[in-house]
């Protein structure tokens, strides 16, 4: 009888000692007394508080999830790829996209068909190509503008050092110019961005094909002179 006592004496002692070792983790469940998890916390209200802020997250991401649009896998069915293009916004034929045109602008209708197909592959939204195109357009109509402006500048400086060279000569000697450059190419040499040197070099065409080079006018005086004119020749196409 004794030894039954100091058996069950030992056995409570244990339990004791257990219990304050394991602390508020002893009243749970033994399959959750000793996970790695729950032994992070030494006090009831911290476990609870995380599990809380978990649920939180968990909640959101679940929202997230409900709302997210998966892209389909390699062995997506046809009907799984028309889903998600419909989610995406992707119009069901290329030819459903919308490329509205700013002022001024022009579309090229190749060029136009190209990008619908293009951006059908590539499951781009109806909104996203309007977007896409405006922003190309608004791209163009800024990259003529400077073109043109260079374009510009070049024939001004051309005139500039031609000017320079020829002084007072200068319209005249021009006229001569466009008139050979005319003559070869059915072009108005005035249009391009012309080298100096071609244009001297038109020039002198010019006056090898017999047109004078000083300032003629009408036999009986009447009306402003015509540059580059001779009084008794035929002009180039006469």
């Amino acid at each position: 009888m004794t030894d039954q006592v100091t058996v069950d004496t030992q056995n409570q002692d244990q339990n004791v000692t257990d219990s304050q070792s394991l602390g508020w983790r002893a009243a749970l469940p033994a399959e959750f007394k000793e996970h790695e998890y729950v032994k992070t916390f030494t006090k009831p209200g911290d476990f609870v508080k995380s599990a809380l802020e978990i649920k939180t997250e968990h909640d959101a991401l679940k929202t997230k999830l409900g709302s997210a649009i998966f892209k389909p896998g390699e062995n997506a069915t046809p009907e799984e790829k028309a889903a998600y293009q419909k989610a995406l916004g992707v119009p069901e034929k290329s030819t459903d996209y919308e490329f509205p045109k700013g002022e001024g602008i022009e579309h090229d209708e190749k060029f136009t068909l190209w990008a619908k197909d293009l951006f059908h592959k590539a499951d781009i939204s109806k909104d996203a190509a309007a977007v896409l195109s405006q922003g190309w357009d608004s791209y163009m109509k800024e990259f003529v503008a400077a073109q043109q402006k260079v374009e510009d500048d070049a024939i001004k400086e051309v005139e500039t050092k031609l000017k320079t060279e020829w002084k007072a000569e200068y319209d005249k000697n021009f006229e001569l110019s466009k008139r050979a450059f005319n003559k070869f190419s059915g072009a108005d040499l005035s249009e391009f961005k012309a080298h100096p040197t071609l244009i001297k070099a038109f020039f002198e065409v010019g006056k090898a094909m017999g047109e004078d080079t000083s300032p003629p006018g009408k036999h009986d005086g009447s009306g402003p002179p015509t540059v580059g004119m001779k009084y008794n020749m035929p002009t180039f196409g006469g």
